[in-house]
Order: C-alpha cells, then structure tokens, then sequence
C-alpha cells in the first residue's frame, strides 16, 4: 500500500506539471482508507473559454431581461476573498493557469428545501466572472418551481416548458437552464475584460493548433 501511495504520488505530480493546475492530495480519513476531494472535477466546466463562448452566441430560447443579474447575494466582480469571507471555506478548490488569465474554482454544497444543491463558483484573476447551481434528484414538481422562480425573480412568473433557455440582460450577463443529468443554472456575466480573456485563450490556442498541424505537415512532405 505504501509503495502504492508513492508512486501514485509521482503520477500526479507528472499530470499536474504538463497541464497545469493543481489536484488536491489525497487524505486519509478512516485508517486504511484514501479518498480522492479531487472527485468534486467532474461538478467543474471541463473547458470554461469555450464553454462561456458558446453560451455568448446562443440565442435560441432567449429572453431579455432588464434586471440585474446577480449569483445569489453574490454580485459579479466580487473578489475572491470577499466571497470566501462572505461564505466561508468551500468544500474544494482548483486553480488552473491559461496562457492569458488564471481560473479559480470553488465548490459548496448545502441544501435548499431539502434538495441537494452544489455551486460553482468561477474567479478570472481572483475576480468572479460565473457561477452555477447543480440540483440533483429534484422532482417534476419542484422542477417547475424552479424555473416558475427564476422568472419570478428577474422577469415575471411563468410556466416554461423548455428544458435549456436563456435569460440576458443589457450588460450581457446571462442565465442558461439546462436540464440533463442534473439540472444546471449557470449564471455568466460578459464584461469586455472577461470576454477579452476568453477570446485570446481561445485565439492562442488555436494558434497552437495550426503550428502543430504544420509542423506534421513539413516532417510528411520531407519524407515523400
């Protein structure tokens, strides 16, 4: 078990160094058990430039609004130490550096009206830029409760049959719904700087792409 450990350890130092961000250790917490926190990953946006581009661009299912939009009590812009000061320590936390920006995650989990609740929260250079809330085992019922507030709150109530729709305000911060496997409300605000973030990663990115492409193109040609 020991040398298990141990080499399990230089395997994830390996991973953590080629794509850089940090995996939370493992920690022990009943004699001769490990467990993973890191297991809170897959409750985090896989890639969140591309992710928040594509929820920009979407139009479909959309309703304008003209309230402000906020995360709850938290409001756009907030800094990172001022949410974690607000909520206290989350149940896990992932940095991960892009070329242009550093992304901070932080998860809780608590409970509202007796359903299982988990929010993400997202932190462009220690700045909140998303947030979003996972409801999981929520009923038929308490489904268009959900959604008959949501409008309540930022337009006015109504029944929506639609499982994924938009609301966007003038200041472009937008709520996407979205149920699948769990249902998602995934709040984002698009302010010039955090678009202008997104866009470059996204643009270096396929930089890379194309020079990879190229340089697989060159060793071909050489060779034929």
């Amino acid at each position: 078990m020991e040398l298990f450990i141990h080499n399990l350890g230089i395997i994830t130092k390996n991973f953590q160094s080629v794509f850089k961000f940090k995996i939370p250790k493992f920690f022990k917490n009943q004699p001769g058990k490990y467990y993973r926190r890191n297991y809170y990953d897959s409750y985090v946006v896989k890639d969140f430039t591309e992710f928040a581009l594509s929820i920009s661009k979407n139009e479909k299912h959309c309703f304008e609004i003209k309230s402000e939009i906020s995360f709850g009590e938290i409001s756009f812009g907030m800094k990172l130490n001022q949410v974690i000061s607000l909520l206290g320590t989350p149940k896990f936390k992932l940095i991960k550096h892009y070329s242009s920006f550093d992304l901070t995650v932080l998860i809780y989990k608590d409970k509202i009206n007796n359903n299982k609740k988990v929010s993400v929260f997202y932190f462009i250079n220690e700045i909140f830029v998303a947030g979003e809330h996972k409801f999981s085992d929520l009923s038929k019922e308490n489904i268009g409760f959900l959604k008959r507030m949501l409008f309540k709150k930022y337009d006015s109530e109504k029944d929506v049959e639609w499982k994924d729709f938009f609301l966007k305000n003038p200041e472009n911060a937008i709520i996407y719904y979205n149920e699948s496997f769990y249902i998602s409300v995934f709040y984002l605000s698009l302010t010039e700087s955090t678009m202008n973030h997104i866009l470059k990663e996204i643009s270096e990115r396929e930089s890379q792409v194309k020079n990879k492409l190229s340089q697989k193109e060159i060793a071909l040609l050489k060779s034929l």
